[in-house]
């Protein structure tokens, strides 16, 4: 059942810092084709940006983890495990240097300085190499000229990490005594939300028996007689008749040619991905000279006719993307020209009726094709969308006649006859799992396709002892981005707006967003490629994500112990609410919404507060959250209705005026303490500008990483340092994080989430509590019990 947002429980009356900006509704592209091009391209007087993202693709395919680059430094054990101590996002394409204060984790850092070398780590998600070029054909949406061009997602990152110490001060340093490491997820494998299954399995009688041990706790039970890629195939088709389901009660008024217009879009949109399958690629031979002609071969039998379409492929022209930036974007799926003469079923001759200038291009840069296996594919492909539509059309219209004018997402199973196309059956499932059964094997029973929907209300719980003397604080750390984007439910994590519902022993304390809508204001924004102007959740390209730190000291059990549990809402764009988060859209197309978190907690010594307090001011998110409750109260007040801040206006003129007429305060390096804060959110210094904080009070650059190659068989690197390399003592603390030009190569092109650390002993380590694993853990097994009914 839908839950609604919990209860906002706040830490106390705090106003907003950051602007407060109204919103239009975010309308994302739906599953274009972008081209990551490494130029740019002046289109009618706009300057055409290039977009660094591929819809569809899901970018974490597998696990990061830190032993794979082991090799570049030393080795990383089995007993040892990694600590986060700042989480960040690449930039598009342009170096970024950043100083954050880690002052919070200075008892972790003496610990581990205090047993011997400390072994620092750098990893980013990238997936780039030496050599990502490659060529593609740009037509001019002006002249219709054809140009060949190379384009490059980029070769790797230069990283460098100094770890930045303050001389010891007389005062008190605001310090914590005690460090209890609750949960990391990042460069560790991620955690999915919402994720949707499918198990093939048998049924007979009451029992299914599943292919493998799996865990059930909210399963439908489907007819599935040709397995489950056929079954997401299906769903995929329902998919598409949700969508114009959704188009229809969105209107404010519909009659037949509001309908119509509807089924031709969906229809224009998607029938390129769903004929694809159909076509067969081609080469260009030769060009017939004083003629419009190629001759063609293709890589696999057609049955060729005369007057079939031919359609180019690996080309790009410029289109919209907002109202201000255009992007290079494929070419519309129309034919480029038609079959004159067939020599046999892979060769014949075409005769070209668009895009001429190819007659202008060498043999090497001539484009690739694609024609239909037959001449009925596209057709037949055609109608049958068209018959999947029409069907989500009349769902719209009969809900809108019921009173309803929204609808949530939900799996719809589309068979469609072969025969038939305009019959359209939805698939209704046969009823549900119920409870774990004895072992019974089942192997001649129906086939069924079993899905089981991990609806995402909890995220994690922990158990933990903070050990709370009188007058002692505990600080929450907890650091938060969401990741996945194109083909998945409300565009989640990367776009969706959650709401993360933190408890301690069953009580609601504090409800906290992450999403950022000051992208645009990034001060290295105008340097990047890409949407870098574009609101996300928890993060920016190009951005250091240093967390929220919330005082949690009110509601725990100081000397017993206490289960931190974070829960998880998404504003649903379909209902206008709240809900807990299924990923039916990243089920059918592959993709998988993603959170990297870090959670920990701080112990603050009596003495160390009453430092805090006795400060002229915060100087730290730390201090902050000490003295006033939370580092970031806005944070702690979610809208009760969500209105996104569009990109036409993040990408508008009157927004990069914003960005360039921003102040960009600045606080004396020499000052001790140093105001880390001074630069929020971004905490961007330019060393051949500036002097660096902390330079002329004394403060030590320690270099930890130095000038360290990433890129996708180094996404990892390692730097020791021996413990005599440290101060004994400090009054601060930060990271100085720097990411440049790889020499002789090109900076990484895509923005890609990093983490920042050190590697910590599982166990023995001084004063350090490390992560506590969910206490409770559901089995699983091949055998189940089923009823009729869904769920």
């Amino acid at each position: 059942m839908p839950c609604e947002l919990e209860r906002s429980i706040l830490l106390g009356d705090f106003s907003p810092r950051r602007r407060d900006s109204s919103r239009s509704r975010y309308s994302p592209e739906t599953l274009m084709m972008f081209l990551f091009l490494s130029f740019v391209v002046p289109v009618a007087g706009v300057s055409l940006l290039q977009v660094e993202r591929r819809p569809g693709v899901v970018r974490f395919g597998a696990p990061m983890l830190l032993e794979e680059s082991a090799a570049f430094g030393a080795a990383s054990e089995n007993d040892k495990e990694s600590v986060e101590l700042l989480r960040f996002v690449t930039p598009y394409k342009t170096p970024l240097d950043a100083v954050v204060d880690i002052t919070a984790y200075s008892q972790l850092m003496k610990s581990l300085i205090s047993s011997g070398p400390v072994e620092f780590y750098v990893a980013i998600d990238t997936w780039v190499s030496n050599d990502t070029r490659s060529k593609v054909l740009y037509i001019s949406n002006v002249s219709d000229s054809c140009t060949k061009i190379w384009t490059s997602q980029g070769n790797a990152w230069n990283v460098s990490l100094d770890f930045v110490q303050w001389p010891r001060l007389p005062a008190e340093p605001v310090q914590p005594k005690r460090t209890i490491l609750l949960a990391e997820s990042f460069p560790n494998p991620l955690l999915a939300i919402g994720e949707v299954k499918a198990y093939e399995g048998t049924l007979k009688g009451d029992h299914v028996t599943l292919s493998s041990e799996e865990t059930l706790t909210s399963a439908n039970v489907y007819s599935c007689p040709s397995g489950v890629d056929r079954f997401k195939k299906d769903a995929t088709l329902g998919s598409l008749a949700q969508e114009a389901q959704q188009m229809v009660l969105a209107q404010d008024v519909i009659n037949d040619t509001v309908l119509e217009n509807i089924t031709v879009s969906l229809q224009a949109l998607y029938l390129p991905e769903m004929v694809n399958p159909n076509m067969i690629h081609s080469e260009i031979l030769k060009m017939l000279p004083n003629t419009q002609e190629f001759e063609i071969l293709l890589s696999s039998k057609a049955n060729l006719t005369k007057d079939m379409p031919v359609y180019i492929t690996g080309a790009v022209r410029d289109k919209p993307y907002t109202a201000t930036i255009w992007f290079n974007m494929s070419l519309p799926f129309l034919p480029m020209g038609y079959i004159k003469e067939v020599f046999n079923d892979t060769h014949a001759l075409m005769n070209v009726t668009k895009h001429h200038c190819i007659f202008s291009l060498n043999s090497s840069s001539l484009p690739t094709l694609k024609v239909p296996v037959d001449e009925h594919v596209i057709q037949d492909t055609a109608d049958k969308l068209k018959a999947i539509l029409q069907h989500g059309v009349q769902r719209g219209v009969q809900m809108r006649a019921s009173g309803q004018h929204s609808a949530g997402e939900t799996l719809l199973i589309l068979n469609q006859s072969h025969q038939e196309v305009t019959n359209v059956e939805e698939v209704a499932p046969l009823g549900h799992i119920t409870s774990e059964a004895s072992g019974v094997e089942n192997s001649t029973g129906s086939k069924v396709c079993v899905v089981q929907k991990n609806t995402q209300g909890h995220v994690i719980t922990r158990s933990f002892q903070p050990q709370l003397q009188a007058a002692e604080r505990a600080l929450l750390h907890l650091t938060i981005t969401g990741h996945g984007w194109a083909a998945t439910s409300e565009s989640c994590g990367e776009y969706c707006h959650a709401v993360y519902h933190l408890h301690l022993n069953g009580n609601n304390f504090a409800n906290v967003t992450e999403w950022r809508d000051d992208c645009y204001l990034n001060p290295g924004g105008f340097a990047q490629h890409g949407t870098w102007y574009e609101s996300r959740n928890g993060w920016c390209p190009g951005s250091v994500e240093p967390g929220i730190y919330i005082d949690i000291t009110d509601h725990l059990d100081g000397l017993g112990s206490n289960d931190f549990t974070l829960n998880l809402t998404v504003w649903q764009n379909l209902t206008h609410r709240y809900e807990h988060y299924t990923d039916i859209s990243g089920f059918i197309n592959q993709d998988t919404a993603m959170l990297a978190l870090t959670a920990n907690v701080l112990v603050y010594s009596a003495q160390a507060v009453t430092a805090a307090l006795d400060l002229p001011q915060a100087f730290s998110k730390a201090e902050e959250a000490l003295r006033n409750g939370c580092s970031d109260p806005e944070r702690l007040q979610p809208p009760q209705v969500v209105h996104f801040l569009g990109d036409d206006f993040t990408s508008s003129e009157q927004a990069r005026q914003e960005n360039r007429e921003q102040t960009i305060d600045t606080y004396p390096p020499g000052a001790v303490p140093f105001d880390f804060e001074t630069r929020a959110p971004w905490y961007f210094y330019n060393e051949s500008a500036e002097i660096l904080p902390g330079k002329t009070a004394g403060a030590t650059y320690l270099p930890v990483i130095q000038n360290r190659l990433v890129q996708i068989n180094t996404r990892t690197v390692f730097g020791d340092v021996n413990a005599s390399k440290f101060q004994a003592d400090w009054q601060q603390l930060a990271l100085r994080f720097r990411l440049m030009h790889p020499m002789n190569l090109e900076m990484d092109h895509w923005d890609r989430v990093g983490s920042m650390g050190v590697m910590i002993p599982k166990t023995g380590l001084q004063n350090v509590q490390s992560h506590t694993e969910d206490g409770s853990s559901a089995s699983s097994s091949k055998y189940w019990r089923w009823s009729t009914g869904s769920i």
